[in-house]
C-alpha cells in the first residue's frame, strides 16, 4: 500500500444536487477512480450536522433521553443529540443539547469523532470540532 492517502482519493468530475430540503440532501456525482474507471452516478445522502453527547452527572449516572423516532416508528432510549451544529459555537450547541434534557452542570465538552452511517454513503455536512 502506498504511503500517500491521496493515492486512493476519487476525483469528482461532476456533482449535482438531486433533492434538498431542511433535513436531507441527495447528491449524484460522477467520479474517476485512481485506476481511471468512472463511476456514475455515485449517490451521497447528506444529513444536517448534529452533535451526540455522552453526559455523566456528578453522581456518575449516564444521561439518556426517551423520544419518539418516526423512522423507527418507536419510542427509543438514546444519548442526547442536537441538530444544526454547523457554524457558530459547536461546543455551546452540545451543551445546550444536554441541558435541554438534564439540569446537571457540565464543565468540559470534547469533540471525539465524526460518525458516518451507511458505510460512508450517508454523511453529515461537515466534521464538528470543539
Amino acid at each position: 500500500m502506498s504511503g500517500n492517502r491521496n493515492d486512493m482519493a476519487w476525483k469528482v468530475l461532476k456533482r449535482d444536487i438531486v433533492f434538498q430540503d431542511t433535513w436531507v440532501q441527495l447528491e449524484a456525482s460522477s467520479c474517476e477512480l485512481p485506476d481511471g474507471r468512472i463511476i456514475e452516478p455515485f449517490y451521497i445522502h447528506r444529513d444536517p450536522n448534529f452533535a451526540v453527547v455522552v453526559a455523566v452527572t456528578k453522581d456518575q449516572r449516564l444521561v439518556l433521553v426517551r423520544q419518539y423516532r418516526h423512522g423507527a416508528e418507536k419510542v427509543l432510549v438514546e444519548l442526547p443529540a442536537r441538530a444544526g451544529t454547523s457554524g457558530g459555537d459547536r461546543v455551546q450547541g452540545r451543551k445546550a443539547g444536554v441541558s435541554d434534557e438534564d439540569s446537571a452542570e457540565r464543565s468540559q465538552f470534547y469533540s471525539i469523532c465524526l460518525l458516518l452511517s451507511g458505510n460512508g454513503y450517508r454523511v453529515g455536512g461537515e466534521a464538528a470540532s470543539g
